[in-house]
């Protein structure tokens, strides 16, 4: 009889029996930092959810605007590749002033096969550089500064090529 019947409350339950089938639940603590716990909340799963999908939000944000950022500098490399092309087509034709290469004459001085080479043309978010004439500045297309301005921050970002 346990001391607690006596006095008019129940016996607790016998434990139960431990076999090497039993599933136990283990929880490690480690002890030295237990004490500083102070913060320590009831779980609540909607709340929880709702907290990741906040961070989930904040990463997709910034994979975004990292994804944007590459497509500049591609197409920022990509308008130097061209410009040098430009310059080389001058100095091995002679070519000055005002005189306006197409993109077809400067495709021999990229390298073959590459995609810059064979897009006609067109920077990697398929809108055309504005070559210029031989002493302009080739120029990036508006529509793709006014597409990747949110992470380029304007017109600095694209140096001679704005």
């Amino acid at each position: 009889m346990s001391s607690y019947e006596g006095g008019g409350m129940r016996a607790l339950p016998e434990p139960e029996r431990v076999t090497p089938d039993t599933v136990l639940a283990l929880t490690l603590l480690n002890v030295q930092t237990l004490a500083a716990l102070r913060d320590i909340k009831a779980f609540h799963l909607e709340t929880e959810l709702e907290g990741m999908g906040r961070k989930q939000n904040e990463v997709s944000s910034a994979l975004g605007r990292a994804n944007q950022r590459t497509q500049a500098s591609t197409v920022l490399n990509e308008a130097r590749q061209v410009d040098a092309a430009k310059d080389q087509y001058a100095l091995e034709n002679n070519k000055r002033g005002s005189m306006t290469p197409t993109f077809s004459d400067l495709t021999p001085y990229l390298k073959a096969g590459s995609k810059i080479a064979t897009n006609g043309g067109k920077d990697s978010l398929g809108n055309p550089f504005d070559i210029g004439r031989i002493d302009d500045r080739l120029r990036v297309s508006p529509a793709t500064k006014e597409t990747l301005k949110d992470t380029t921050g304007g017109d600095t970002f694209w140096g001679p090529y704005s």
